[in-house]
Parts: structure tokens; sequence; C-alpha cells
């Protein structure tokens, strides 16, 4: 199995998942829990869990979508209809998590 010791989480090595979104590259995993948080995994043998930054956090989706090229996530709130999205960049090895500055409020 390609999933490693890197992919737990610390402190706390349990969540609950509410849904499991696979990027279209194959390597990278947006969880979103029960407590509407977002952990996104890179699951190459060099990867591990990405920082997500606190823009992104806050937005507390309750559904995480992949763009095609795998690189751009949309997370969508649904209690106050707000779309923000995030973009992965590959530096050195291993991806950095940008968010975009706006947010998308139908």
């Amino acid at each position: 199995s390609r999933i490693t010791s890197r992919t737990v989480l610390e402190p706390s090595p349990t969540f609950t998942v509410r849904s499991v979104h696979l990027s279209m590259l194959g390597d990278l995993v947006a969880v979103v829990t029960d407590t509407r948080e977002l952990l996104v995994f890179d699951l190459s043998p060099s990867g591990g869990p990405l920082i997500v930054p606190p823009q992104v956090k806050e937005a507390q989706p309750d559904v995480a979508a992949w763009a095609f090229n795998g690189l751009h996530i949309a997370l969508l709130n649904v209690e106050s209809r707000a779309i923000t999205v995030g973009a992965l960049e590959h530096r050195s090895g291993r991806y950095a998590f940008h968010p975009h500055p706006h947010r998308i409020v139908t």
C-alpha cells in the first residue's frame, strides 16, 4: 500500500470522513470531515498531508470538487452558499496550497 504513516494526522489521528474526493492526477485526495474541515493529502511516495491555509479551512465546506487538471479545488458551503477556490502548485517535488483571493457567494 502506498498509504504510509505520513498520512496520519497530528496530533489526533482519528476523524470521521464526510466525503472523499480524488483528483484527476490520482495522487491528491481531499477529505471533508464531519466537522466540515478540509484535509488534503498527497499520496505520492514523497508526499504526505498538505498544510491547508486558514482562509480555506474557514470555508467549512460540505463538498469539495477537483478541477479537471487536478490542480484547482472548489469548496462549497451549502449553508452560506459560498464557493471558495484554491490552487495547488508543484514545487521542489511537493505541493503547496494557495487560496484564490476571492469567494463567490451565489
